[in-house]
């Protein structure tokens, strides 16, 4: 058995690679080595761009916090909040409720905190910015759902102002190889609900359906202007990472009664799915654990020990995650070897094409701009290829120079 440092939680998650899983790990290490060779180029000039224009939000944003406040007032500090508040607690779900009730400094509060966070982001990129390169570790065993990571910096999740200042080497360009939807898709294959794998076979906008649907079920909600589309991927994103209801009502801008029924309404609509998340749950109290498709299995007696609803929910999530998005990740590290097997079988080198980015549905090669055709007829086909037991996925496949213009 392998422990794995899960640091939403004070033990260490016990994780168990069995299976395919165990042999995924194995195929992985030489590509992953690889993409531990090389660093990527760092634009200075476009991360001062960006710094600016990040503190010139951040600033207008507290301001406009002081202003609702009517006095001196750090947004980012719990004890401000509090006080001016009048509240126990500052943190996120407790500001949104307050902004869901009508207070319009705890919405700009979270504003504010955002914009602050991604000047700080910035503004710590800088030593980068100035080196000119930055060469993370990655590491394909760092998360107990499967997850690659990476440090010495962190670039997962990383901001699109910062993506925008990481570009390829002079001759070269990036490639984008995106698997669309990919955890939508995984759960419509793992449940078997055909509603929502209907969509994806007919490649029909996943987005656009669920919320027309759901408008149709709950005709009280008002969106109020905004992009079906947006919504309903709000939506679906709520959903398949189990956000409270409180969230997604100011996420959508609309009651946590409304929230409620949409939740109530979407559940409804994909009765198998929504069955299939129970049945993990109620599998992970029983047998104390959840695993992938492809054998990864997660220990969670912790399950039995939470006595708080919050408690519960959260290793709750972390239990359905484990399964769903863990499958993903390791569907697409499946891919990602086929890939990088067949590569260099064809005797594409590293200073050919490389992996530069791993980011849990989607790769982002360094390809010299002569082989970038060649690289592409062979990698298309490999991404696209359909995996049995699953839906189809959709591949998005970008050619860029920098990684914020090639990615999602």
């Amino acid at each position: 058995m392998q422990c794995i440092t899960d640091h939403a939680y004070s033990n260490a998650a016990q994780i168990e690679l069995t299976r395919d899983s165990a042999l995924l790990e194995e195929r992985l290490k030489p590509p992953t080595a690889e993409l531990n060779e090389q660093s990527l180029r760092v634009n200075h000039d476009t991360w001062t761009r960006n710094c600016f224009a990040a503190e010139e939000n951040a600033s207008f944003l507290i301001d406009y916090c002081i202003q609702l406040a009517n006095e001196e007032f750090r947004p980012n500090s719990p004890a401000d909040c509090r006080r001016v508040l009048g509240v126990d607690s500052s943190d996120k779900d407790s500001l949104s409720q307050l902004f869901n009730e009508g207070n319009l400094l705890a919405g700009a509060i979270l504003d504010a905190r955002s914009a602050i966070s991604r000047w700080s982001q910035l503004k710590a990129w800088g030593k980068f910015a100035r080196f000119g390169r930055v060469q993370p570790v990655w590491d394909s065993l760092g998360t107990p759902h499967g997850r690659y990571t990476s440090a010495g910096p962190c670039l997962n999740n990383r901001i699109e102002s910062i993506r925008e200042t990481i570009e390829p080497d002079p001759g070269y360009s990036f490639l984008s190889l995106d698997l669309n939807q990919a955890e939508y898709v995984t759960w419509a294959s793992l449940s078997g609900d055909k509603v929502l794998g209907q969509a994806f076979l007919e490649g029909r906008d996943f987005h656009v359906e669920m919320v027309t649907a759901i408008r149709e079920r709950v005709p009280v909600w008002d969106l109020r202007g905004q992009d079906p589309r947006a919504a309903g991927k709000t939506i679906n994103f709520a959903i398949l990472y189990q956000i409270q209801p409180h969230t997604l009502a100011r996420m959508l801008g609309c009651s946590v009664a409304i929230a409620n029924k949409i939740i109530e309404a979407y559940y409804s609509r994909v009765p198998t799915a929504a069955f299939f998340i129970s049945s993990v749950l109620a599998a992970a109290k029983t047998r104390g654990y959840v695993e992938t498709h492809y054998g990864r299995r997660r220990y969670c007696s912790e399950l039995a020990l939470k006595s708080t609803q919050r408690e519960i929910h959260e290793i709750e999530k972390t239990c359905w995650n484990h399964v769903n998005a863990g499958t993903a990740a390791e569907y697409l590290k499946w891919k990602q070897v086929l890939l990088w097997e067949s590569l260099r079988r064809e005797g594409l080198k590293p200073d050919h094409v490389k992996l530069s980015v791993q980011m849990f549905d989607e790769l982002i090669l360094q390809v010299r701009d002569d082989v970038l055709c060649p690289v592409q007829q062979i990698a298309e086909p490999i991404m696209q290829a359909q995996v049995k037991g699953f839906f189809p996925f959709r591949v998005t496949v970008k050619v860029g120079k920098t990684w914020r213009e090639c990615s999602k």
